[in-house]
């Protein structure tokens, strides 16, 4: 059984559970609806990183993210993890596959301001 303890709202589902609680919700509160939105959001990377963790390769890590982002793939990745990174590894990778690049690289530059969605992710909570 695979721990999924490391995510907020990812737990080894198929299919996104937030996107059938916004279907059933019908009353909810512009908060509420947001919230929901968000999570669902926030389910879908937190799976992403689940699927490409488990597929990719170290060169992957290495290769495809900032220079930051890289240079710390590096120094964890090592020794014993020539091909891929090991679960022992897994919640460092993600720390910095969220921190460094989702949260900087991909979303702050897709939708521009003040790191608006690392601050609903960890305000959000389930």
């Amino acid at each position: 059984m695979k721990d999924f303890s490391m995510y907020r709202y990812f737990r080894g589902e198929t299919e996104n559970p937030f996107e059938q609680l916004q279907k059933d919700e019908c009353n909810l509160s512009e908060n509420e609806a947001k919230r929901l939105q968000n999570c669902k959001m926030f389910w879908f990377y937190e799976s992403v990183f689940e699927t490409i963790f488990n597929r990719e390769t170290n060169s992957y890590w290495r290769n495809n993210f900032n220079v930051y982002v890289q240079e710390t793939c590096k120094r964890i990745l090592h020794g014993t993890d020539k091909e891929k990174p090991t679960e022992s590894n897994k919640a460092t990778v993600f720390d910095i596959w969220l921190n460094d690049y989702l949260f900087v690289d991909k979303l702050d530059i897709e939708y521009g301001g003040d790191n608006w969605y690392k601050k609903e992710y960890y305000k959000n909570s389930l």
